[in-house]
C-alpha cells in the first residue's frame, strides 16, 4: 500500500460484483490505493437469506470497512446500484455524519463525476475495449490521466 497515494472505494453496481471494475484496475492502481470490496449479497461477500438489504445498511457497511481500515480520506467510483449507495455516502459527508472527507472536492463534483460513471459506455460494459476504458477514464477524471 502506498501511503503516499490517494484512497478510491469502489462501489459496483447491480446485480453484479467488485469484478466490474477489472477493465481498468490497472489504471486504478497505477494512481490509488484501491477498495473494491462486493456489497453484501453480491460477489465473494455473504448472502444472508433472512436479511432486510438497504442501501443505508450497504452505506454503513462500507463506512465500517473504509473505518476498519484507517480511511478517512477518499475518492468514490461507482456505478448503477452503487451509485445510490455513494449518494448516501456523499449526504453523509455534506451533513457532516460521515468519516467521508472527499478529499478536498466540492461534492457537487463528485456527484457530477458518480453521474458520468452511470452513463452507456462504461469500461465495464462486455463490448469495451481498452481503448474504451482508457477514454472514459481521461473523460471521468481528466486531473490524474494528465500526470
Amino acid at each position: 500500500m502506498d501511503h503516499d497515494a490517494p484512497t478510491l472505494l469502489l462501489i459496483h453496481g447491480f446485480p453484479t460484483s467488485s469484478w466490474d471494475f477489472s477493465p481498468i484496475w490497472q489504471a486504478l492502481t497505477t494512481h490509488f490505493n484501491v477498495i473494491a470490496p462486493d456489497l453484501l449479497g453480491f460477489g465473494f461477500s455473504a448472502k444472508p437469506v433472512a436479511y432486510d438489504y438497504s442501501i443505508l445498511d450497504q452505506a454503513d457497511l462500507c463506512e465500517a470497512l473504509l473505518t476498519r481500515l484507517g480511511v478517512n480520506r477518499f475518492h468514490i467510483l461507482a456505478h448503477n446500484y452503487g451509485d445510490s449507495v455513494a449518494q448516501e455516502l456523499l449526504a453523509r459527508a455534506h451533513d457532516g455524519s460521515a468519516l467521508a472527507a472527499l478529499h478536498g472536492r466540492k461534492l457537487r463534483s463528485w456527484s457530477q463525476q458518480i453521474a458520468r460513471c452511470s452513463f452507456a459506455g462504461r469500461p465495464n460494459h462486455p463490448a469495451a475495449t481498452a481503448a474504451d476504458a482508457a477514454r472514459f477514464w481521461r473523460g471521468a477524471f481528466p486531473e490524474i490521466t494528465r500526470r
